[in-house]
C-alpha cells in the first residue's frame, strides 16, 4: 500500500513539474479568436408581430386542448393539438435562423 502511494506520488510530482516547464515556455504564445454571428435574415417588426401572433394562437389551442383532456374529450383534444401544431410550423418557417 505504501508503495503505490510512493509511486502515485513520485508520477504526481513528475507530471506536475513537466507541465509546469511547458507553461513557462508558452507564456508569450496568445491565442485570440473573434467570432462573429449574424443572422441568415433580419426580422421586420411586422413579421415579428405576426410570429408572435402565430405563437399566441398555437398557446391558446393547447390551452383549450388541456380543457378537453381535462373533461376526457380527446376527439377534441386531437383537434386543438393539429392547431397548435400547424401554428408552431407556421412560427417556425417564419423564424430568421
Amino acid at each position: 500500500m505504501q508503495k503505490t502511494i510512493l509511486s502515485t506520488a513520485i508520477a504526481l510530482t513528475l507530471g506536475l513539474s513537466s507541465m509546469n516547464a511547458l507553461a513557462e515556455t508558452n507564456t508569450g504564445d496568445i491565442v485570440q479568436e473573434t467570432v462573429v454571428m449574424q443572422p441568415e435574415r433580419t426580422v421586420t417588426p411586422q413579421q415579428a408581430d405576426m410570429i408572435s401572433g402565430y405563437a399566441a394562437k398555437a398557446l391558446l389551442h393547447i390551452a383549450r386542448a388541456r380543457g378537453a383532456i381535462h373533461d376526457k374529450n380527446l376527439s377534441v383534444a386531437e383537434k386543438e393539438l393539429g392547431q397548435a401544431h400547424a401554428y408552431l410550423e407556421l412560427v417556425k418557417a417564419k423564424r430568421p435562423t
